[in-house]
């Protein structure tokens, strides 16, 4: 039943207007009260990020302009485009999500890489470039020699065509960002054309790619909370291993549902580089596989079941074994010491259950538990194995987190964190409600529903200037199937264009660490010169600021007593959580305090802001600038 225009007019302002009072209380909510970062009203309510809210509003608002043009101009494009369909290719869809991307990062996004958590990895990377770069640094020489070898050994690739190590890890992140929506994309269509093999052939194919690209356009799939601990994977891609690893395993399901043999091959690499960069996420992306590939044949094709099982078993062992044949720490800690440091003190909001499992892991799941109740009344065996297998992906892991860590102390079990699937869920969980549809023939029920929507708003009267309106589009429409036509015949020239688009994103919008304004603040490059030109080599600095740790030991190359970076490695978790101690209480210590600490540790120097340094007023810095004084703690005695 459609509404009357008056109602329709009348809910759509209603909804507007609460848009905008939730925008409004978004961009507010530091100002009046309702807290910013994890203390956000919304995120301690749903979870909810600020940076979250403002992409779905944004995306809203740009569903009511769509809305509005449609109601205003709708019969127009309704003449023009009733005999076309929406039968776009595959690659046009991806290059849509590849061009909405560069807008997205140009308009919106970071153009910097020196960010957490990539910069943890910047100053292991460099010592593996020079052995006696900040060969006194604490952080460094417990981060060298672990298996972060692998991906710290893969940001240097690039290098090896003469481009600088800031500008390759910056590619990255420029390639990461831009190709994940096109990946995700064909990721998520493969594995549901291969969970219902019959959608290509029926009338709902095209509106599966139109849903999954809006889908993914608009970040859907982005949106979970962190039901144990952990977000979407998807919302916090960086540079960083499991970003490395998750790239390589999207590859890996979309290559491993090919029937080419040389595909298959491929897929094979790719799930080993996947386990070998972050064994996590790499066991993840594994048990995704199996999943799927359970579903798609366990009723006809049990033999190949098996053999897919082990060969791509094979993969995921060899790359496990190179790991802990190569690693070794010299001073392993018993399981209970290992959790007691990893978990309890360091990260027991991600890897605690007991502690991160709240109101969102439970919605979730219910939300995983509705498809198992409606396969079984619908009494389809596929769709039950489905539901239940992602029911079981969702919640096994955490449960063997829960176990492993608090009750029966394991730790290889705290070490891989399997709580971690969860970064999975909402993908999972929407991969399954499409199979559903489909199932359901529910996407040809919203697109007749969507017709007389469309009707609807279509219906208003012709003008002369809708006359040229019309003609306008009529010609826009031919142009438009001109380019489809185009990027249907030149495949290999669209990719050169995206290559080359890429490279014009990276290069145009790089901009040096040194350069950027931290925190509001002046940017880091007159301190950080000063440190690099007229310190000591073996220089060891003080800094309460995490930052400005890593500033000082990547661009500075001087070496940082601690900061709330954690080594993982765990021969040097006693010592870490010793200085982590001490690092705790800068904000009380006096002069004498750090010239003591200089006598234990040979710290030699203290970056401080200007606004902590007031207790250090009797002492003069040997250096400062607007927002930073330097003192040499040997003036402290």
């Amino acid at each position: 039943m459609i509404l009357s225009a008056q109602r329709t007019h009348n809910y759509s302002l209603a909804l507007l207007a609460l848009i905008f009072v939730v925008t409004a209380i978004t961009f507010l909510a530091p100002l009046i009260g309702l807290g910013r970062s994890d203390d956000f009203i919304f995120y301690q309510w749903f979870g909810l990020r600020r940076s979250v809210l403002v992409k779905l509003e944004l995306a809203l608002l740009l569903g009511f302009f769509a809305v509005s043009v449609i109601g205003r101009y709708g019969n127009l494009i309704r003449d023009v485009y009733q005999a076309r369909t929406l039968h776009f290719s595959l690659t046009f869809y991806s290059l849509v999500l590849f061009i909405i991307s560069c807008f997205q990062f140009i308009i919106w996004g970071k153009h910097m890489a020196f960010e957490w958590t990539t910069m943890a990895d910047i100053p292991p990377m460099l010592h593996l470039m020079d052995s006696q770069f900040l060969a006194n640094d604490f952080y460094t020489v417990a981060s060298v020699n672990t298996p972060k070898d692998t991906f710290q050994h893969a940001l240097l690739l690039p290098t090896l065509f003469g481009i600088d190590w800031y500008q390759a890890i910056y590619l990255y992140k420029v390639l990461f960002l831009l190709l994940l929506k096109p990946l995700l994309f064909l990721c998520i269509l493969k594995i549901v054309m291969a969970l219902q093999p019959n959608v290509q052939k029926s009338t709902q194919y095209s509106i599966l790619k139109l849903v999954v690209f809006f889908m993914v356009a608009l970040g859907v799939i982005e949106y979970q909370g962190e039901p144990a601990g952990w977000p979407s994977v998807f919302s916090i891609i960086r540079v960083t291993a499991y970003g490395f690893s998750v790239f390589f395993g999207l590859g890996y399901l979309v290559t491993s549902l090919s029937e080419n043999r040389y595909t298959k091959n491929v897929s094979y690499l790719l799930l080993s580089g996947a386990v070998l960069i972050h064994p996590t996420v790499g066991a993840m992306i594994f048990c995704l596989s199996q999943l799927f590939s359970l579903v798609v044949f366990a009723d006809h094709n049990k033999k190949y079941l098996l053999q897919k099982f082990l060969v791509d078993s094979i993969f995921v062992v060899i790359p496990l074994a190179v790991i802990l044949g190569r690693y070794e720490n010299p001073a392993p800690l018993s399981a209970e010491q290992f959790i007691q440091y990893y978990v309890f003190e360091r990260h027991p909001h991600h890897y605690q259950m007991s502690h991160a499992v709240g109101f969102e892991f439970f919605g979730w799941l219910l939300l995983f538990i509705m498809p198992v109740l409606i396969s079984f009344f619908l009494k389809a065996r596929k769709l039950q194995l489905l539901s239940i297998l992602c029911l079981l992906y969702y919640t096994v892991p955490v449960f063997i987190q829960y176990v492993g860590v608090e009750i029966i102390p394991i730790k290889s079990i705290a070490a891989l964190g399997p709580c971690r699937f969860t970064y999975f869920a909402s993908f999972l969980w929407w991969i399954e409600i499409l199979v559903f549809c489909i199932h359901l023939n529910v996407l040809n029920v919203i697109a007749d529903y969507c017709k007389k929507i469309y009707n609807h708003l279509a219906d208003i009267q012709r003008s002369n200037i809708s006359r040229i309106l019309s003609s306008s589009i009529m010609k826009a429409g031919e142009l438009f199937e001109h380019l489809l036509a185009l990027i249907s015949r030149t495949k290999k020239v669209v990719f050169l264009g995206v290559i080359l688009l890429a490279v014009l994103v990276w290069q145009q919008t790089l901009k040096s660490p040194l350069d950027w304004k931290f925190y509001g603040l002046e940017e880091p490059r007159e301190v950080i010169t000063w440190i690099n030109k007229y310190t000591p080599r073996e220089s060891v600095f003080f800094v309460n600021d995490l930052y400005y740790s890593f500033l000082t030991r990547s661009y500075g190359g001087r070496a940082s007593f601690v900061d709330n970076s954690m080594p993982f490695n765990e021969s040097y978790f006693a010592e870490y959580f010793k200085r982590l101690d001490v690092y705790q209480k800068a904000e009380d210590m006096t002069a004498t305090d750090y010239y003591q600490l200089s006598q234990n540790y040979s710290v030699t120097h203290l970056l401080i802001k200007k606004e902590d340094s007031q207790r250090l007023s009797n002492f003069d810095p040997i250096y400062q600038t607007n927002v930073w004084n330097i003192y040499n703690i040997a003036d402290f005695k």
